[in-house]
């Protein structure tokens, strides 16, 4: 029953040669393994999102709405 989460295969090995061949030809760590430089694009892309939404938040909670007359 529990054969297929106990009896798997060790990947450790095969997946470290792959990991330690792209970085001996001069890749970056985080772009080694597959797909890195859209873990790594997409993390940019968030983070951006992210400061982008302090900065624009931080900027109408110091600045405001100007206040129109009748709207006291």
């Amino acid at each position: 029953m529990l054969s297929g989460l106990v009896n798997k295969a060790n990947r450790i090995p095969e997946l470290q040669r792959q990991v330690q061949h792209n970085v001996a030809h001069g890749s970056p760590v985080y772009y080694a393994k597959p797909h890195g430089k859209l873990y790594v694009k997409s993390y940019y892309g968030f983070f951006a999102v992210g400061m982008a939404g302090v900065v624009f938040g931080s900027y109408t909670l110091i600045f405001g709405k100007p206040v129109r007359p009748g709207d006291e």
